[in-house]
């Protein structure tokens, strides 16, 4: 009931755009069908007022339902915004190193580093020039850099 609710409130103001918009056009042929009655200059104003009906009905229901799909399209894409962040901070919240790709002489290390943000408060707060990773001091514990 709860799942998809952009996409609901989206195709729910399809619907009362269509009900609206056949709303207006039966009342824009109703008024056109009052012409058998009249005389005349009467004949043409009411063919006009029936168009009038018709375009002016359409303007009133697209207007009605544009700020209900819009706010479903809100809904929609805000919800895609949160899972992508929500999945890049998963992504970016651990690093995985092998080091495999560093020249000889240095030692190939699989380790979890986690973010500068998710460190403890306390302590220096460095970056490693080399690998880019969070550091506590140096020479840098994954990569051996050293200044």
């Amino acid at each position: 009931m709860f799942d998809n609710v952009g996409e609901k409130i989206k195709n729910i103001s399809k619907q009362i755009f269509m009900y609206e918009l056949a709303v207006f056009v039966l009342l824009g042929i109703i008024q056109l069908g009052k012409t058998n009655d009249l005389d005349g200059i009467e004949v043409f104003l009411n063919i006009i007022w029936s168009v009038l009906i018709v375009v002016i009905g359409f303007a009133v229901s697209y207007l009605s339902v544009i700020l209900a799909y819009g706010f479903g399209e809100l809904i929609e894409n805000s919800k895609i915004i949160a899972d992508a962040l929500k999945d890049n901070d998963n992504k970016n919240n651990t690093y995985c190193t092998n080091n495999s790709n560093k020249p000889n002489g240095v030692k190939s290390v699989l380790e979890e580093v986690y973010r500068t943000g998710d460190a403890e408060p306390s302590g220096e707060k460095l970056k490693c020039k080399a690998c880019n990773l969070s550091i506590k001091h140096l020479p840098c514990p994954y990569c051996g850099y050293d200044e």
